[in-house]
């Protein structure tokens, strides 16, 4: 080997160390990062994950979802709920959940297509798969749950911190047009390091904080048109579910925003509903009604949120 190949071979080992290097301290950055209901089962269960490639995949083929309400005689047209961990129902059971309670008090079936960790783009991924939705009969209403942290998720294309699985990820080319790009196992497992995934959070947050609603509007238009679509006379209704500044994980991701929120669900014919503003609303905001996660929301919760939307939406 003469001394040109050598310098070479050293310079690409120096990169590689480097890249190591970089890599190895994201991963602590991650790691070690502290936020309510991150154990450290869940953290060592990141690290095996990150050595998973070949099961790497997008979350809405990964998950499952709650079985469906179904009441004996139902006396209207179903329910659909869309949504995050809030909808899915972290730590309740079936029994328990929002679609759950929902069903039984309007005697709808009503069927839950949330997933735990997922964004705006995840429900709207979902909806786009023709073998999810030609399932679900004619449905009355579509009920997304939203947090507004859903903003920020749905610049994340990265493995969740729990599971190693990827989530949606539309993007808005230069004439304002939504998209969603193909995501091959190549780029999957490119996307799957740390050094990327610091990257993305952080360019997630900066979006956030900036108060740039434009990707939101668009995914929220783009699930009205798929929905006016397949079901006649239907409807798509963001309940916000959001806790004020103080008690939230992250004060910075609260947009606190509702104005313009609700100006551009009115010019795409979507209702937005904010549970603050339901009688029960001050409780929730507050967090009087939590599960042991300290986080989600109590089957209490849904006792006191059901009625009154029920009654607010007519869906009795």
């Amino acid at each position: 080997m003469n001394n040109f190949t050598k310098k070479i071979v050293l310079n690409i080992l120096l990169i590689v160390a480097i890249l190591a290097i970089i890599e190895f301290l994201s991963f602590l950055i991650i790691f070690c990062s502290i936020s309510k209901g991150f154990f450290f089962e869940n953290k060592y269960r990141d690290v095996q994950n990150w050595f998973s490639v070949k099961n790497m995949r997008m979350a809405e083929d990964y998950g499952t979802f709650r079985p469906a309400s179904i009441p004996d005689n139902p006396s209207k047209r179903p329910i659909v709920i869309l949504g995050c961990s809030y909808a899915y129902g972290t730590t309740l059971s079936d029994d328990e959940t929002f679609s759950a309670q929902l069903s039984k008090y309007t005697n709808r079936s009503v069927y839950n297509l949330a997933l735990q960790n997922m964004g705006t783009a995840s429900a709207l991924y979902l909806l786009e798969k023709p073998d999810i939705i030609n399932k679900i009969p004619d449905a009355e209403y579509f009920i997304y749950l939203f947090i507004y942290d859903h903003v920020r998720r749905n610049y994340l294309n990265m493995p969740n911190v729990v599971y190693n699985y990827f989530g949606a990820n539309y993007k808005l080319d230069k004439n304002g047009r939504l998209y969603f790009p193909k995501i091959s196992k190549q780029k999957m497992f490119l996307e799957s390091f740390y050094t990327n995934r610091l990257i993305q959070n952080f360019y997630a947050n900066g979006k956030t904080s900036s108060g740039d609603l434009s990707l939101l509007k668009a995914i929220l238009a783009q699930m009205k048109t798929v929905i006016d679509e397949k079901y006649s006379n239907s409807k798509l209704v963001l309940l916000v579910y959001d806790v004020e500044p103080e008690f939230a994980d992250d004060g910075s991701l609260n947009l606190a925003d509702d104005e313009r929120l609700t100006k551009f669900c009115d010019e795409i014919g979507i209702k937005a509903v904010y549970v603050k503003q339901l009688p029960c609303g001050e409780d929730i905001v507050r967090r009087k009604y939590i599960v042991s996660d300290g986080w989600h929301p109590s089957k209490e919760a849904w006792q006191k949120v059901v009625p009154e939307l029920s009654e607010l939406l007519n869906l009795r």
